[in-house]
C-alpha cells in the first residue's frame, strides 16, 4: 500500500478535491490514501444504496499511517455512507476533522459528524438527489428520497454544540411529505432540528427547488420543454406552495430564521412553476405571514437545459 504514492507523486501537492466512488479496501487503507494529498480541502465518499465495503481491516493495517494530515476545511459530501467507524479512525489519525460544509444523503449516525466539527461547521445540505448529480426516479424511490424523516431519525440531529452553524438547506419536496409510514413527518422533523440550534445563531434556511419539485416538468422524457402549465397543474402547484408555507410558519414558532428560496429548473414549465412560487410569496407577504422574512430577491433562479 505505501508504494501507491509513486503513482500520484505529481498530484500530491496540488490536489484540493477528492471524490471516491464505492472505495474498496480497509478503513485504514482508505484513510491512508486520503492522507497522501497534503493540501486536500474537499472530500466526497459516494456509495451505492446496495453496495457495501469489504469487512473489517486486517491486523497488519494497524501500522499503516497516513503520511500527511490534510486540512479538510471545505466540503464533505457523503451518499449512502454506512461506516461510522471510519470517522472515529480518521479523527484518531488526523487529530480531528474540520469541515465547514456538509452535503449528506442517507448517512448512518449523522449526529456524530456535526459534533465532530462542532467548532467549524457552518452549512448543512440534506439532499433529496444523489450528489453524483443523478436524479432518482420520479416514481417509487423519489418519494422515499424526499422524506427526510424516513432517511434520518430525530435523534441523529443535535446542533447544540455547533456555535458556527448558520445555514441549513433542504429540498422543497421534503416539505410535501405528510406523516406516514411511522415517520414523524416534516413538521415534527424540522421543529426538532431547529430546537437544537443555539438561539444566539443567526440562522438561514434554504429551500431548494429543482425539476423534481414540479411533477409537470418531465425532464427524463421527450416532452417538449416549451409547454406551459395547464390550468389543473397550475391549481395543484398553488395548493402545494400554500402547504409548504404553512409548514414553514409552524416551524418558525420553534426557531426564528431567514428564508431563502432557490430554483434550478429547466424549460418553460419549470419557469412557469417558479412564477407561481413568486406569486405565492407575494400573497404571503401581503398577509404579513412572514413579516418580511424572505430574502431579496425572494427567489434566486438558475435555469437549466431541459434533460432528455
Amino acid at each position: 500500500m505505501p508504494r501507491i504514492r509513486r503513482y500520484f507523486r505529481y498530484f500530491l501537492p496540488t490536489v484540493r478535491s477528492l471524490a471516491l466512488k464505492e472505495p474498496r479496501g480497509s478503513i485504514r487503507q482508505i484513510i491512508y490514501f486520503i492522507g497522501l494529498f497534503q493540501h486536500l480541502q474537499d472530500l466526497k465518499l459516494l456509495e451505492d444504496m446496495f453496495s457495501y465495503w469489504q469487512p473489517e481491516e486486517q491486523a497488519e493495517d494497524s501500522t499503516l499511517l497516513p503520511p500527511f494530515v490534510p486540512p479538510l476545511r471545505g466540503w464533505l459530501t457523503l451518499t449512502h455512507f454506512k461506516k461510522a467507524h471510519f470517522w472515529k479512525e480518521m479523527i484518531l489519525l488526523f487529530g480531528g476533522i474540520r469541515f465547514r460544509y456538509m452535503r449528506l444523503f442517507h448517512v448512518d449516525r449523522m449526529r456524530f459528524l456535526p459534533g465532530a466539527c462542532a467548532e467549524t461547521l457552518e452549512v448543512l445540505v440534506l439532499d433529496a438527489d444523489d450528489p453524483n448529480g443523478e436524479q432518482p426516479s420520479l416514481k417509487g424511490v423519489q418519494v422515499l428520497a424526499n422524506d427526510l424523516a424516513a432517511w434520518y431519525s430525530l435523534r441523529e440531529f443535535d446542533f447544540s454544540r455547533n456555535k458556527s452553524f448558520r445555514k441549513l438547506q433542504v429540498p422543497a419536496t421534503s416539505i410535501d411529505w405528510a406523516s406516514s409510514n411511522g415517520s414523524p413527518g416534516t413538521i415534527a422533523f424540522l421543529k426538532h432540528v431547529f430546537s437544537t440550534i443555539t438561539p444566539t445563531t443567526s440562522l438561514k434556511i434554504i429551500v431548494l427547488y429543482g425539476d423534481c419539485n414540479f411533477p409537470s416538468v418531465e425532464y427524463w422524457h421527450s416532452q417538449p420543454p416549451f409547454r406551459e402549465l395547464l390550468r389543473a397543474e397550475r391549481a395543484e402547484e398553488v395548493s402545494r406552495q400554500r402547504w409548504r408555507f404553512k409548514v414553514l410558519r409552524e416551524v418558525r414558532k420553534v426557531r426564528d430564521f431567514q428564508l431563502e428560496l432557490c430554483a434550478s429548473v429547466s424549460g418553460a414549465v419549470g419557469e412557469g412553476a417558479v412564477r407561481i412560487l413568486e406569486e405565492a410569496i407575494a400573497e404571503e407577504e401581503a398577509k404579513e405571514a412572514f413579516c418580511g422574512l424572505f430574502s431579496d430577491p425572494p427567489v434566486t433562479y438558475n435555469p437549466q437545459r431541459s434533460r432528455r
